[in-house]
């Protein structure tokens, strides 16, 4: 029987934007990759007997990953992912991130992203930071 994979078995990796992410960020809790379809609709209104059918056709994919970190002050690469959620300049704000699935060997995501933070501090838990990472293309196009 094929065992099922495991959260842990995800890693992510950043890198200077123009380039392949390399370095593997540890502190991660939670790796989520979204691929969203957007659809342009094809519908006719056809020749006025009946009510036309919906029909569309599929125009971009987009793929989105979101990720959660513990807040770990001396973590160097959760400190720059958060100095590029935080720039004010666009370049400033790329940085290349790529994620694998270790136990199956598969790249489910490699691009240059402009990164996105969210800070939780409740008080009975540790301090929680949320990112999203959306695809930008100014250094290099997305791989995967």
């Amino acid at each position: 029987m094929t065992q099922a994979l495991m959260g842990f078995e995800k890693v992510l990796y950043i890198g200077t934007a123009g380039s392949t992410a390399a370095t593997q960020v540890l502190d991660i809790v939670n790796i989520k990759v979204t691929e969203t379809v957007q659809y342009g609709n094809t519908i006719s209104r056809g020749d006025g007997t009946s009510v036309p059918r919906v029909s569309k056709r599929a125009v971009s994919l987009e793929k989105v990953v979101t990720f959660n970190s513990l807040n770990v002050p001396d973590n160097t690469n959760i400190a720059t992912i958060m100095a590029a959620a935080t720039a004010e300049t666009p370049a400033s704000r790329l940085i290349s991130m790529k994620v694998v699935d270790v136990a199956s060997g598969v790249t489910e995501f490699d691009a240059d992203v402009d990164i996105s933070i969210d800070r939780d501090a409740q008080l009975s838990a540790e301090q929680d930071l949320a990112f999203v990472a959306t695809v930008d293309r100014s250094e290099r196009d997305p791989v995967v």
